[in-house]
């Protein structure tokens, strides 16, 4: 079951963000204060070789003296975006992944002891504010590659391109970050980014997703699962059932995208192993969809979906009604819930199985950053009697309308985005489901 953290680093800390690879973990609290913990071979989150066991803070100082608002997990790398836009690397730079110039590394010890040294402290990429004077506004770490997405809409990676995740032409390793031409993206404004191991993801203000990489497995959705797409590549939203795309998570073996209508889309690997059976509909490559397949919302008691999270062998999803949902592989114990495969399912003949999180496991406590109003105040609201509520015309029965502009302005300033710097950021507020809803 969930463990609460409780150590006196973080006994009165008011998290606002979390973030996980497979070998370390991060949080950002309210006053932009940054906890790391996990396996540190590399520098990413403190002195190396260590196992840090308990969160190490690291305020703002360590920052330039700007709060942090957005932290990102790679595999061996942690990326931390702060307030004033300028985004934040350590950890192994072997492939470039750090976006300082060049490939950070230090060999030791000779022959087979030899590791990675990094870099140790959060190192700020000056290629963004001092050579291209861009403030950016989300980032994305996968396991050799990083990504990060301007205020201007517009792409940039580097680290490896071996698995071609970074949309570049050539096989090589870049050491600093490098923009993808707005053409990429048939000139779309960017809003929303992804890494997964090695491959990549783009969601565009018009809600088309594009990806690019390695496409083993059928991470990419593009109908294939060996081989690799050098650029990024539009799903077609018919794809999707003609409903836009909201955000979307990269897990090792598959991925997961929400749509505009709170729908869950996954593909990929469909169980523990590749290959070990064929998964419902037929398709090709054994064991993996190889198209986005839609999750039936019965699974989540008929609730929206507003955020997704993809691990190497497990998946988590939030709804709008607060309720956390997960199924995977149980390796390790990463999770506390049961249901064996990535995608949810057993065999050929049967369905997904998400199994939701009991909130007195969390000792009562709500998942997500949006929370409903309670039957009460909704109540309130619908039947109070002032005029000012809206029209007379249902007067005599105590019931009154209000227009449905006028209903779309008081639910978007009920205050459903992150506070602060945080709730500016698009990106940031469709990765923490506060952003996707309906009215």
């Amino acid at each position: 079951m969930p463990t609460r953290i409780d150590t006196v680093a973080m006994s009165a800390v008011d998290v606002v963000m979390v973030a996980a690879s497979g070998n370390s973990s991060a949080a950002v609290a309210k006053d932009g204060t940054v906890y790391t913990w996990g396996y540190c071979h590399t520098g990413r989150e403190g002195p190396y070789p260590a196992t840090i066991k308990e969160p190490t803070r690291r305020d703002k100082t360590a920052f330039g003296g700007s709060p942090a608002v957005m932290v990102a997990c790679g595999t061996h790398h942690t990326m931390v975006l702060t307030a004033d836009g300028r985004l934040w690397t350590f950890g192994k730079g072997s492939n470039g992944q750090l976006g300082h110039g060049g490939v950070e590394f230090q060999l030791e010890g000779g022959g087979a002891d030899w590791m990675y040294k990094g870099v140790l402290a959060p190192t700020p990429i000056t290629h963004f504010s001092e050579v291209l004077k861009t403030k950016i506004v989300m980032m994305a770490a996968g396991e050799e590659h990083s990504m990060a997405l301007t205020a201007e809409g517009v792409v940039y990676t580097w680290g490896s391109n071996k698995s071609f995740a970074l949309g570049h032409q050539g096989v090589g390793v870049y050491g600093t970050p490098v923009m993808l031409e707005r053409a990429s993206f048939t000139g779309s404004n960017v809003v929303y980014i992804q890494a997964g191991d090695h491959h990549s993801a783009a969601v565009t203000k018009e809600g088309t997703l594009f990806m690019w990489g390695c496409e083993s497995d059928g991470v990419l959705g593009l109908g294939g699962c060996d081989g690799f797409i050098e650029n990024p590549t539009p799903l077609n939203q018919n794809e999707f059932g003609g409903v836009p795309v909201y955000s979307v998570t990269c897990g090792k073996t598959h991925t997961m995208a929400i749509t505009k209508d709170g729908r869950l889309w996954m593909w990929g690997v469909s169980g523990d192993w590749a290959g070990e059976w064929k998964e419902p509909g037929g398709q090709s490559c054994t064991g993996r969809f190889l198209r986005p397949h839609p999750i039936d919302p019965i699974h989540f008691g008929g609730a929206r979906i507003v955020a997704a999270s993809a691990g190497q062998h497990f998946s988590a999803v939030v709804t709008d009604l607060n309720e956390l949902f997960g199924w995977g592989w149980e390796i390790s114990h990463r999770r506390s819930f049961y249901g064996r495969t990535v995608l949810g399912f057993f065999r050929q003949d049967e369905e997904p199985t998400p199994v939701r999180l009991p909130s007195y496991s969390m000792q009562g406590a709500l998942v997500g950053r949006y929370q409903s109003l309670s039957k009460e105040h909704a109540l309130a609201f619908a039947m109070g009697s002032h005029s000012r509520l809206g029209s007379h015309e249902l007067c005599e029965k105590g019931v009154y309308t209000l227009d449905a502009f006028l209903m779309k302005m008081i639910v978007e300033a009920s205050g459903t985005k992150p506070e602060g710097r945080a709730g500016e950021l698009e990106g940031f507020v469709r990765l923490m489901g506060a952003g996707n809803r309906c009215y």
